[in-house]
């Protein structure tokens, strides 16, 4: 069974008119978080009451309308928009470079004496 999130929404079932709160979506991250229906394109539910399969989609002018408004917000973003941070490399990855080698050199020797 592979992962989804959870959609939040009250949307009526089109078959029989019942009110359906129980949404997923994979077009999320999939991490079984609980996301807000104005943040999915899709998503869909089965309906208890008639046993429809019922997905909602979002209207494609809409959808294409935000995409254009998103694609000149990004298109206007600068270098000045983003925060630049570092760190030592060493620092950030050193001890689990440590522990990945020690694992690699434990599992040649359980080869070497198998």
């Amino acid at each position: 069974m592979g992962m989804f999130d959870y959609v939040e929404g009250e949307f009526k079932c089109p078959t029989c008119g019942f009110l359906l709160t129980d949404f997923q979506t994979k077009s999320g991250d999939c991490i079984m978080d609980r996301l807000d229906f104005r943040w999915c394109d899709y998503f869909y539910a089965a309906c208890p009451e008639c046993d429809s399969w019922v997905e909602v989609c979002l209207d494609e002018e809409v959808r294409t309308r935000i995409y254009n408004e998103m694609r000149k917000l990004r298109e206007s973003l600068t270098a000045d928009h983003y925060e630049v941070s570092a760190e030592k490399y060493e620092e950030r990855y050193g001890e689990k470079l440590k522990e990945s080698e020690e694992e690699v050199s434990n599992l040649l020797k359980d080869e070497e004496e198998a």
